[in-house]
């Protein structure tokens, strides 16, 4: 299908739960804010992105679509899908490749799979129109 759309980062793939903090404002107030190294990853994965939508002259995605998100983590760690595709989401609202990550309606064949080799750690995603009843 043409209207199909394709990224594929290699990086080891960052949980986006685990990566908040805790602060306390001015005013005595609690309030979480992200690590220094979820931002840091969040941006160089936003970069290599937006330098792959350009290269490949991809729009930016404003209509509802369905993504199919493949997560390959080095660590045999367990690590929650939904976590890892939060912060994937983001990445790729950053990155202008979607203009807001609500637009995706649908998660088809998302998965994750641990323990591959340390060079081959990645994330594959793919988005396309949503079509409701789409199999």
């Amino acid at each position: 299908m043409s209207d199909m759309i394709k990224y594929c980062v290699y990086c080891q793939p960052k949980s986006k739960k685990s990566a908040h903090r805790a602060g306390v404002s001015k005013n005595g107030k609690p309030f979480l804010y992200l690590s220094t190294e979820q931002k840091k990853w969040e941006s160089d994965v936003s970069t290599v992105l937006s330098m792959q939508r350009i290269e490949s002259e991809y729009p930016c995605v404003d209509y509802e679509c369905w993504a199919r998100i493949l997560i390959y983590r080095q660590y045999n760690r367990l690590a929650d899908l939904s976590n890892l595709i939060q912060s994937i989401e983001d990445a790729l609202q950053r990155a202008g490749c979607i203009e807001n990550d609500r637009l995706i309606k649908s998660l088809d064949g998302s998965r994750v799979y641990h323990g591959v080799n340390g060079n081959e750690a990645r994330f594959e995603v793919t988005l396309a129109p949503f079509i409701d009843g789409r199999i």
